[in-house]
């Protein structure tokens, strides 16, 4: 009997101890999944828009051409660790800088015709911070396509559409380029997609 008394006086603390601490954390975890899945916080959800949006914006009163992306913009840092296997996915990929006002310009038609599409993401490659070897690699693999010339040297201010290793639309490198046209290209990603974009 006395052996009965002291397993109950240690099971019934330590059983409500264990509920009290698995309830803590199953709802510590259901909060954060209803966070993240119910936030309007956009710095949450995609910070390197707001990254991208204030490096370009920076520079609008220090003689540049001005730019003002949306806040909730598409663009989306890619990532240069992984250069050697770019364009062998679905996906649009803008290479520019925030110094270069062809950049300028093309970022702020590109962020209108794609406000108005489905696409989710736009990859923006900074030309400045590519090292020599980077930039050789995206030289080399542009060679490959047929739309590119093998000429092509790394221009500020491309946008390259991509899937299963096509280029939709060769190298959309214009000064003059339009609101149109960088709606058409838009639109011809999104065509050949179909919903794997």
């Amino acid at each position: 009997m006395m052996k009965d008394s002291k397993f109950w006086i240690w099971f019934i603390p330590l059983f409500i101890i264990l509920s009290v601490g698995i309830y803590i954390m199953l709802n510590k975890n259901f909060q954060n999944t209803n966070y993240i899945n119910n936030t309007n916080d956009t710095d949450y959800i995609n910070k390197d828009a707001k990254l991208i949006k204030e490096e370009f914006e920076k520079l609008n009163d220090k003689g540049y051409y001005e730019v003002r992306l949306s806040e909730n913009n598409a663009f989306k840092y890619y990532d240069l660790e992984n250069i050697k296997s770019w364009l062998d996915e679905n996906r649009i990929i803008f290479i520019g800088s925030s110094t270069d006002d062809n950049s300028r310009k093309a970022i702020k038609l590109i962020d209108e015709a794609v406000s108005s599409s489905s696409v989710k993401e736009v990859y923006y490659i900074d030309a400045s911070k590519l090292t020599d070897d980077q930039k050789s690699v995206i030289v080399n693999k542009l060679d490959t396509y047929e739309l590119v010339p093998n000429t092509y040297k790394l221009k500020l201010g491309t946008l390259i559409t991509a899937k299963d290793k096509k280029l939709f639309n060769d190298l959309v490198y214009n000064k003059d380029i339009t609101l149109e046209k960088y709606q058409e290209i838009i639109k011809d990603f999104i065509e050949k997609c179909d919903e794997n974009c």
